[in-house]
This record gives structure tokens, C-alpha cells and sequence, in this order.
């Protein structure tokens, strides 16, 4: 079982090299600290955090706009960890505490995101999918299975 001090391991220990990383297997015990320190992964392209029971809005949140210097301190980074102008592919599915609020950091990060998966969330609504459909011009992949919130707007 991985934990948070092992994803801190990886991202503190050559994580900037980091392309692609799918913790899908393992996300169900990781906190927000662990997406905090992946902030950390510079280069990240792609990233599978499916099923995740513990994350939140804030977890994203670290990840996308924390700068890695600055981890602990609280600093806030504009467009900076997790490679969030680099990410092209986020898989978020079965995520079941994150809200809008991480659909909206996502537009504002990850505008080249070019696949996006948060199929089996109930906590996504119209106001979010649109957020991210208007501010990220380069999508050409959003699963939506089971985001039963979502209305004809």
C-alpha cells in the first residue's frame, strides 16, 4: 500500500523527470498532501488518480497552483505544479469529494488538457463541465459516464 510519504518519495526524488504517473491503483488511501507534493512533478503530462476516497477540491487545488519551492510554506503559484500548462490527460474518475471547485482549477491550470475523464462523480455539475469546455480549447476527450448532475445549459 502506498502512502503519502511514498508519493512525497517519488516527487521529491526525481519527480520533475515524471511524465506519466497512474496511482489509479493506490489513490484510495492518499490525502491531499500526497497531490500537494505531486505538485512538485514539473513535467507531468499525464496523471491517473482514479477512485481516490480522501481527496478533495483542495488536493487539486495544491496540485495545480502550488509552487514546488514553496511546499509547506503555502505560497501560491500561478500555473505552476504538477506541470499544470504541461498536463494532457487527468483522470479523476470515482473521485467522490471532488466538487465544481476542481473543474474550475482545472480550466484555469490545464487549458491544453487534451483528455479529461470524471465519469462516475456525483458532485459535478453543468457549471463546472462548461468551465472547462470553454476554457480548454485543446480538449478532444471528456468522459462523462455516471455525472448524472449535469442539466441542458
Amino acid at each position: 500500500r502506498v502512502s503519502d510519504r511514498e508519493i512525497r518519495g517519488i516527487a521529491c526524488g526525481g519527480g520533475h523527470r515524471l511524465i506519466g504517473l497512474d496511482i489509479s491503483s493506490v489513490s484510495s488511501s492518499l490525502s491531499d498532501e500526497a497531490l500537494r507534493d505531486l505538485g512538485r512533478c514539473t513535467a507531468l503530462q499525464e496523471l491517473t488518480i482514479a477512485t481516490a476516497k480522501k481527496i478533495t477540491d483542495r488536493g487539486i487545488h495544491d496540485m495545480l497552483f502550488t509552487n514546488p519551492d514553496d511546499i509547506g510554506r503555502g505560497f501560491p503559484r500561478a500555473l505552476g505544479g504538477a506541470g499544470a500548462g504541461r498536463l494532457r490527460s487527468l483522470e479523476l474518475a470515482n473521485c467522490e469529494l471532488l466538487r465544481d471547485d476542481s473543474l474550475l482549477f482545472i480550466a484555469r491550470a490545464c487549458r491544453d488538457v487534451v483528455s479529461l475523464d470524471i465519469s462516475l462523480s456525483d458532485n459535478f455539475t453543468s457549471r463546472g463541465v462548461s468551465a472547462v469546455l470553454e476554457s480548454c480549447t485543446q480538449l478532444t476527450a471528456l468522459d462523462l459516464l455516471g455525472v448524472a448532475r449535469l442539466d441542458d445549459e
